[in-house]
């Protein structure tokens, strides 16, 4: 597991958030097919934007900064800037610390644990850079009788109408009737703000 995640990571080096245009949106259902239910929790290469109470903000929700873009100016007039290319987004729920790393053990109480981990934001939080498109879902799902190949497979998230092509990564051991399933997506846009979600993964039959 712990090999699986590192060259998994490895995908966010250097790599700008780019790639953040919609898909043309596919039916909500799509005949022949059944789903398996997941409930889980995104994790991305994001970090909070902490400021001064008197700082100006100088970026709108969703722009996408330049390494050394401006982000902020202090009451003094100094300018603070993005360390590395980011989308900002002005929302914020307190678990942005959290990254693929807490997922090892990769098993069904180490997902539990991270699905009821409590929000810690910091002092003077006006929102987060995300700073990469790839990110994970870490989902619970029924054991049933044959687990999931790992491989490319889609994806719909709770309230989107459209599937999402994803990769799935891992398959943990049974644990009292459940699964830990991982996955990799690159969808941008606003799938870069969902965290705790329901999904469907498709299953063709």
């Amino acid at each position: 597991m712990t090999a699986l995640l590192f060259l998994a990571a490895c995908a966010w080096g250097g790599a700008a958030v780019h790639a953040l245009i919609r898909a043309p949106v596919r039916p909500a259902a799509e005949p022949g097919a059944s789903g398996l239910a997941l409930q889980g929790i995104c994790l991305r290469r994001e970090a909070p934007l902490c400021l001064a109470a008197d700082a100006a903000l100088c970026v709108e929700d969703g722009e996408r900064v330049p390494a050394g873009g401006l982000l902020a100016r202090l009451s003094d007039g100094t300018s603070v800037r993005a360390d590395a290319p980011a989308v900002f987004f002005a929302g914020f729920d307190g678990l942005e610390t959290l990254e693929p790393g807490m997922l090892e053990p990769f098993d069904v109480p180490c997902l539990h644990a991270l699905l009821h981990r409590e929000p810690e934001s910091p002092p003077g939080c006006r929102g987060r850079l995300v700073s990469d498109s790839i990110w994970y879902y870490a989902a619970l799902a029924p054991a049933g009788d044959a687990p999931p190949e790992p491989g490319f497979c889609r994806l719909r998230f709770a309230g989107e109408r459209e599937w999402l092509s994803a990769r799935l990564l891992a398959v943990s051991e049974a644990e009292a009737g459940e699964r830990a399933l991982l996955f990799r997506l690159s969808r941008g846009g606003d799938y870069l703000s969902l965290r705790r979600v329901e999904a469907v993964l498709y299953l063709a039959v």
